[in-house]
């Protein structure tokens, strides 16, 4: 007896220690380079530092999980909503590992670090919420953390945009129009209200029911959701701004309000104020205001380039409809139907898309047509299930807690219409999935035949060998990418001060580096680079020769790791090419080297203009003008206003003596709004004063 009174204490302990776990996930979006800003140097970047977080405080949770089965028999009630969420974690499973490029389906680019790995922690986190969060109480302590720390990181946000912000010195705070607050970026900032907007909404209108009117659970509710309207209002997120529109408006038809003027006062300054704001933008006296500028812009740029790329990823998604491309393989499709257009678009700086800016394209082109089944699977259950208890259990507590659920699904789904998740955000949306499972289950009792399966107890085995793996994953790959990481981020620091050093010391991180090496190549790359060139502009050209070639081997190393990115071999190709115009021996094999790699891009990417351009400057290189031309005019062809190919194509016969066509392509360059280089013609002709003389009276 008393055995067993030990037992169940010790269990019991386990449980709460698993439940201030979950609430440590709650405080992911505190864990920033520009909040934290003493621990910048190793939180670098955000969503990286953020995901590391959440991975490691999840494993801790897992094995707490694993330490409570093992001490007592396991009986698990199993819902359909259950098999729902193992059945899309399947999907992604088969997804991930039949995917042309698996490295990025596991892990994810570093600036985004998402990835089958973190989307299986989630997972985890959520059958364990699952089985051990049964209590309204728990879970209502869960959400006023929640809802408190969302008031701090919108007050940081309006801190933020009045002036008042910490940051590191090395890290870079591109303005403070646009605030990011603790989440890295202005629009994961407004997802990240998008949720919480409606779950403060709904505490605050419980506070208010109680007496006296003005309590302090009213007034803390209050304030908050004041603050997280400035953050939303500051983020100025135009995807996230619609989200809110969009959940508010399901909040209001659905909410059982005590007096139904309320509710119909509510949604007629609702529509009134949407139809005054598009009217505003349409007529103009708001197009040039705060917040309606960028909805403004929207309107007659960003728009058309989102419908552009979309356009992209369903073409490739027909070329792979089952199971698609991979989780976070978006960037293969999009490389595979580039639209030649789509880097002349107005307002658009970033013609290289990892993400589909759009949940239903991204799911479609990276999980298939299966996957994206199975995602509107597990929301058209939830959906169908919260809106039976919203009607059948009307003036409660659980109507109403479904109603907010509802109206945060909505508006993250309107949100993820126009962008993209983030682990922050994911995270909470996981969380929210959780407490889904445990609303429905609730009320499903007497309806629903539950199947309960015991847990045998050769499974006991099983899972103290997840134990030992736990630890193996923890130091591979958490603790030691994130050691590696923070030494990367340090040698990025003194680039500028002594990039000798940087050079060397970047090296060795490098070398063992684990699964994050592509994403570090790259970045030592962007800027060891500009070291290798600025030596060969100071003429020391065999130093630049030596550094030049030790980054084509790291170029080369990734081709190991992910065949299908195409920076890659357009880097290689500039390489290569570079090193013909630096050393007289290896011209032939440089030249075959660097052809290959910029034909290789062009397989990947067939109408990107990046290879092409690249082919051309090869030929151009090696004398070859006639096949530069050709190739260049293959380019406008595809796109005549694409100015850097009517410049190199101005240059091309320039060199031929073809001074009168050349001077007509460099006023095409001026027509298409491309930024004529006259430094660089200058450079290039500087030992044909005659040439450059004719070019420079022809553009006057």
């Amino acid at each position: 007896m008393c055995y067993n009174l030990h037992m169940t204490t010790e269990n019991a302990k386990i449980k709460n220690l698993i439940f201030y776990s979950i609430i440590a996930v709650l405080f992911a979006p505190l864990v920033s380079p520009l909040f934290l800003a003493p621990l910048g140097i190793i939180l670098f970047p955000d969503a990286f530092a953020k995901a590391i977080f959440l991975r490691i405080v999840i494993e801790i949770i897992f094995a707490l999980a694993i330490f409570s089965i093992l001490k007592k028999p396991v009986a698990f009630k199993i819902k359909p909503l259950f098999w729902a969420f193992l059945f899309l974690w399947l999907i992604m499973t088969v997804s991930t590992f039949a995917s042309p490029q698996p490295h990025q389906s596991w892990w994810d680019l570093q600036y985004r670090s998402l990835g089958f790995f973190f989307y299986s922690h989630l997972f985890i986190l959520l059958f364990i919420i699952i089985y051990f969060i049964k209590d309204e109480k728990m879970w209502d302590r869960i959400f006023t953390v929640i809802i408190s720390i969302g008031g701090v990181v919108s007050a940081i946000g309006i801190l933020q945009w009045f002036g008042v912000y910490f940051k590191a010195a090395y890290i870079t705070v591109g303005g403070l129009d646009r605030p990011g607050a603790t989440l890295g970026n202005p629009n994961t900032f407004g997802a990240y209200l998008v949720i919480l907007l409606p779950i403060t909404l709904l505490y605050l209108l419980r506070s208010l029911k109680k007496r006296p009117l003005f309590n302090i659970g009213a007034v803390f509710f209050g304030v908050i959701f004041a603050l997280e309207i400035g953050g939303l209002a500051v983020a100025n997120s135009r995807a996230a701004i619609l989200g809110f529109i969009a959940s508010l408006i399901i909040f209001t038809l659905l909410y059982n309000f005590q007096k139904t003027w309320i509710k119909k006062a509510a949604f007629s300054a609702l529509i009134f104020l949407i139809i005054f704001s598009i009217a505003g933008i349409k007529i103009g006296f708001l197009k040039d205001t705060f917040i309606f500028n960028r909805f403004a812009s929207l309107i007659s740029s960003s728009g058309a380039t989102r419908l552009t790329a979309w356009q992209s990823g369903l073409k490739s998604f027909l070329d792979r409809p089952f199971f698609g491309f991979g989780p976070e393989n978006f960037a293969i499709a999009f490389d595979r139907n580039y639209n030649p257009f789509f880097g002349t678009m107005p307002g658009l700086d970033e013609h290289w898309w990892g993400r589909a800016h759009n949940f239903i394209i991204e799911w479609l082109t990276t999980l298939g047509i299966i996957g994206f089944a199975a995602y509107l699977s597990v929301y058209g259950y939830m959906f169908f299930h919260l809106n039976h208890i919203r009607k059948e259990i009307k003036n409660s507590n659980s109507a109403a807690t479904a109603t907010m659920l509802i109206s945060v699904f909505a508006g993250y789904f309107t949100y993820s219409f126009f962008n993209f998740d983030t682990p922050a955000v994911l995270t909470l949306i996981f969380i929210l999935w959780g407490y889904s499972y445990f609303l429905i289950s609730g009320h499903s009792e007497a309806t629903t035949k539950i199947k309960t399966i015991i847990l045998p107890k050769i499974a006991k085995y099983g899972l103290i060998s997840v134990l030992f793996i736990l630890i193996l994953v923890f130091w591979r790959y958490n603790l030691k990418p994130f050691i590696v990481n923070a030494r990367a981020n340090k040698a990025e620091v003194n680039y500028l001060n002594n990039p000798e050093k940087f050079f060397n010391d970047y090296i060795k991180i490098t070398e063992k580096s684990g699964y994050i090496e592509h994403d570090l190549n790259l970045r030592f790359y962007s800027s060891a680079i500009k070291y290798a060139n600025w030596l060969s502009q100071n003429g020391k050209i065999e130093d630049s020769i030596a550094k030049r070639k030790i980054l084509i081997g790291l170029l080369e190393k990734n081709l190991q790791i992910q065949q299908y990115y195409t920076r890659d071999y357009l880097f290689l190709g500039d390489s290569y090419s570079y090193l013909i115009t630096l050393e007289n021996k290896n011209k032939t094999e440089n030249f075959a080297k660097a052809r290959n790699y910029y034909l290789k891009a062009i397989e990947l990417s067939p109408e990107r203009q990046e290879g092409q351009i690249g082919l051309a400057h090869l030929y151009r290189i090696a004398g070859q003008y006639d096949e530069a031309i050709k190739i260049l005019l293959e380019i406008i062809a595809l796109n005549d206003r694409y100015g850097p190919a009517h410049l190199w194509l101005a240059i091309n016969y320039f060199y031929k003596n073809e001074i009168e066509i050349g001077i007509k392509e460099l006023k095409k360059v001026l027509n298409s709004g491309y930024d004529l280089p006259l430094e660089n013609l200058q450079i290039m002709f500087k030992n044909k004063p005659e040439t450059l003389k004719k070019i420079l009276e022809g553009i006057k």
